[in-house]
């Protein structure tokens, strides 16, 4: 309980008191009060940072048996992503503290960069904590109350396979036969052939759509010669409308289950946030690509809905602890993480797009979609 309570704090201190850190820099304009905040923040946040990471490996140790839990269980798999955010939060910090010795050495060292950097730490603290909340409902290894994955089952799940395109009729799906008789939302059934198909095919759609749109954006920010391909956020759009469609067979509009019924299983309501997201994201930012905004905060809704996005997926299984879910969660994590870099450098590259940070992040964002959907095309049902 001490440890939990330390690591709780440290968090609080270390990713609650940014944006406080950042209200006071803009609230000052003296060198020497920048330089005392700095250096004050900076020095709270690393023992906070100490803290926090001495706590959480004293809590891994009692709650993961072995290493191997790290990758076989819905709690591993959480830790694990967990640690990879923590990593990057730690890169954004190990920059803002050079900033910052800098700026005690240096009173009028610009502070710009620690600013946005912060910005970036804040939006990834976020989604950390939205793990962590994920983390705190997970069954424990050491508990014996969720399955557990092997190696073996990881790599025979994800050994590399073409993508099929292939979608089954929906009467051939179990939805489909179950409509007489309609389960309780959340009823665990093993799914057939059929099933597997659809969703796969799915995947494999969304994968090459989201291949498109990184690659049309990435031609759109090095060359800027082609007018049509700033249109590339309609293809988000497209997925929205497929997602609707065909995200939940069981449910509305294609399953027996009622729309507001439907409401009642979290998968399906996540299913259903992430494709709002994913229409606002796409009417926001195709109307910013056409100049049709005179302000600057519709921009920021694509770090924002993207952020948002990944924090959903990286939480959407392991609500029965099962191992299919498992595996499942393996192949869904990266694409997030993936989620949670593109926003981060879009971010950048509105916030610093006159300096080398945002130019870089103009170029990552769009491959890290291309990534993303590289990794959907391999995606596997069994």
């Amino acid at each position: 309980m001490a440890t939990e309570i330390v690591h709780v704090l440290a968090a609080g201190i270390w990713i609650g008191g940014i944006p406080f850190f950042l209200v006071a820099l803009a609230m000052t304009k003296s060198g020497e009060a920048r330089r005392l905040i700095a250096s004050k923040f900076s020095r709270n946040a690393m023992w906070a940072v100490g803290a926090l990471i001495i706590a959480g490996l004293l809590m891994m140790t009692r709650h993961t048996s072995d290493l191997n839990a790290l990758y076989e269980t819905n709690y591993g798999m959480l830790l694990t992503t967990k640690i990879m955010l923590l990593f990057g939060l730690l890169c954004f910090a190990a920059a803002n503290l050079s900033t910052a010795r800098k700026l005690w050495r240096v009173s009028s060292t610009p502070i710009r960069r620690l600013l946005r950097f912060a910005e970036v730490e804040v939006g990834l603290g976020l989604v950390t904590l939205f793990c962590a909340a994920a983390l705190a409902s997970a069954s424990l290894p050491t508990d014996g109350g969720a399955e557990r994955t092997s190696l073996s089952e990881i790599t025979a799940r994800f050994a590399p396979r073409w993508p099929s395109f292939h979608s089954p009729a929906y009467a051939e799906l179990s939805a489909a036969h179950a409509a007489s008789s309609v389960a309780e939302p959340g009823t665990p059934s093993l799914p057939s052939a059929a099933d597997i198909a659809w969703a796969e095919m799915n995947h494999h759609l969304a994968g090459v759509l989201v291949i498109l749109m990184g690659a049309f954006a990435l031609l759109e920010h090095h060359w800027r010669t082609a007018p049509m391909v700033r249109h590339w956020p309609l293809l988000f759009l497209l997925l929205g409308g497929i997602l609707v469609v065909r995200a939940d067979e069981t449910a509305w509009p294609l399953g027996p289950i009622g729309f507001f019924e439907s409401l009642r299983d979290p998968q399906i309501v996540q299913h259903k946030v992430i494709t709002v997201l994913i229409a606002t994201f796409a009417i926001f930012e195709w109307q910013v690509r056409r100049s049709r905004f005179k302000s600057d905060w519709p921009a920021f809704v694509f770090p924002i809905t993207t952020g948002a996005a990944a924090a959903f997926l990286l939480t959407h299984y392991g609500h029965t602890e099962g191992k299919d879910e498992v595996l499942i969660a393996i192949s869904h994590t990266p694409i997030a993480l993936l989620g949670v870099v593109s926003a981060s450098a879009r971010w950048l590259e509105i916030r610093l797009s006159d300096t080398f940070a945002g130019r870089i992040g103009g170029y990552v964002w769009p491959v890290a979609f291309m990534l993303s959907g590289f990794l959907l095309l391999l995606y596997r049902e069994q």
